[in-house]
């Protein structure tokens, strides 16, 4: 989960006028560790089916890819690891809304848990907020367990026509705390996927970085942006942040050199630029959802370093849509090749800052990486995409600008605190009704007057 001009998006998700489905309509234009017990929750049988594709012309690469039929014999069935995670429920939500029989693989240990086979609406760009205690989503299987255990690993992907491997450890903050878990786990998943996922005959793809293309990846013009033939791992040092680069440029090795084996794998990679929107948990230490939760504590916002660092961020919605197209498309060659996934409007983190402030009423301040990472670490200058491959292959391109985006993360998390707020008040009303009634000598009035205080 940017410019915005929409053709039928795949997400209604009922949110505010100008929640993600509106957008679509309208057109218009906005500035897992160790293998641990397999929990499955049968949902439903089904969330229905889809009828075969008819026999008609191919469409074209410029024709809006969602108003397709689906490439193959459907529904599919589809594991997703790390389906419980911010890109994968929005995902999972998506897939089975298309009819989709879909799987979801997680350990659940990210910040973003129980949104995938939680029902309920989620909102227009939102990666899924949990809202209490829902239904699970139809037609979605849930195993609980590791990516790097194969047993776990062969049970969720039995019968699946399509793998798509998004689990990973994530964040700068968890990278540096642990950088030998970051390589194992992300290492070994991949290959572990990647293995099963070539003995049992599924196509797989296979979720990398822009992190791989290291911090050589810069250039001088203000347009610079990086295509899928950039040098990998150009410059890097010894800041332990590169664990995860060097991961995941492992696992696009191996999906490229089994689809060019003798027994080819049907595999591709995706590396995502800063996919961020509403549901992202500022926890995960990604920049604009922790600006946001700063400034609506009235906090002033932490710039790290000069704050000319250039990056650009593609709203999830935006990116689960490349993900359906990439998933869905009828000639694409699964011959082990990169899509750069990402918005190509680019911005410094200075002015990110700076928009993000003037929304909310709170200062920026800069602060130096030491004070924050400690000594040694690498930063990247210019981290932008260039998405020209992916347009010609399947017709996408990011449909939410940045202004739009930012207005989705700071209305969500607004929402998210008043939701909190309001779980508190009913839960403490109801311990006071509780108490009285049990004839508590302490209980009535002063437990109903704390009820009442947010």
């Amino acid at each position: 989960m940017k410019s915005e001009s929409s053709a039928g998006s795949g997400f209604a998700r009922g949110r505010r006028a100008r929640e993600f489905g509106e957008r679509a309509k309208t057109g218009g234009s906005r500035a897992s560790e160790s293998g641990v017990s397999e929990e499955i929750v049968n949902a439903s049988r089904t969330a229905g089916t889809v009828g075969d594709v008819a026999p008609e012309e191919p469409p074209t690469p410029e024709a809006d890819f969602e108003s397709r039929p689906l490439a193959r014999r459907s529904p599919a069935t589809i594991l997703v690891t790390g389906g419980e995670g911010f890109i994968g429920s929005v995902l999972v939500r998506e897939l089975a809304r298309r009819g989709h029989r879909v799987r979801v693989l997680d350990d659940l240990s990210g910040a973003n848990v129980s949104r995938a086979t939680a029902g309920g609406a989620i909102g227009g760009g939102a990666g899924g907020d949990a809202r209490g205690p829902c239904e699970p989503l139809d037609g979605v299987q849930r195993f609980v367990g590791s990516v790097a255990d194969p047993g776990t690993v062969a049970r969720a992907m039995r019968d699946c026509d399509t793998v798509v491997h998004l689990a990973a450890v994530v964040g700068v903050r968890r990278v540096l705390r642990d950088p030998e878990h970051t390589l194992r786990i992300n290492w070994d998943g991949a290959r572990t996927v990647a293995t099963e996922a070539h003995r049992c005959g599924a196509r797989l793809l296979f979720a990398s970085s822009s992190e791989v293309l290291g911090p050589g990846a810069t250039g001088s013009a203000a347009g610079f942006r990086l295509a899928e033939g950039h040098r990998p791992l150009a410059g890097i040092g010894t800041s332990v942040r590169w664990s995860y680069a060097v991961a995941k440029l492992a696992g696009e090795r191996l999906v490229h050199e089994l689809a060019n084996g003798p027994d080819p794998l049907r595999g591709r990679s995706v590396r995502f630029f800063n996919t961020t929107g509403p549901g992202q948990s500022p926890t995960s230490g990604m920049v604009l959802p922790v600006l946001v939760a700063r400034g609506l504590a009235g906090r002033t916002l932490e710039v790290h370093g000069s704050g000319e660092q250039v990056r650009s961020f593609c709203h999830v919605d935006d990116t689960v849509r490349a993900l359906v197209g990439l998933l869905e498309a009828r000639d694409l060659r699964w011959d082990g090749g990169v899509h750069h996934v990402g918005s190509e409007e680019a911005v410094t983190v200075g002015e990110l800052a700076r928009r993000v402030g003037e929304r909310l009423g709170v200062g920026v301040e800069h602060v130096a990486y030491e004070r924050v990472f400690g000594p040694g670490f690498e930063d990247v200058h210019h981290r932008v995409p260039d998405t020209a491959a992916l347009r010609a292959a399947i017709g996408w391109e990011p449909r939410i600008g940045l202004d739009a985006l930012i207005d989705d993360v700071i209305e969500h998390q607004r929402r998210t605190l008043a939701d909190a707020g309001a779980r508190n008040v009913r839960t403490r009303g109801e311990a006071a009704a509780c108490a009285a009634e049990r004839n508590e000598p302490n209980a009535p009035v002063a437990a109903i007057q704390r009820a009442a205080t947010p």
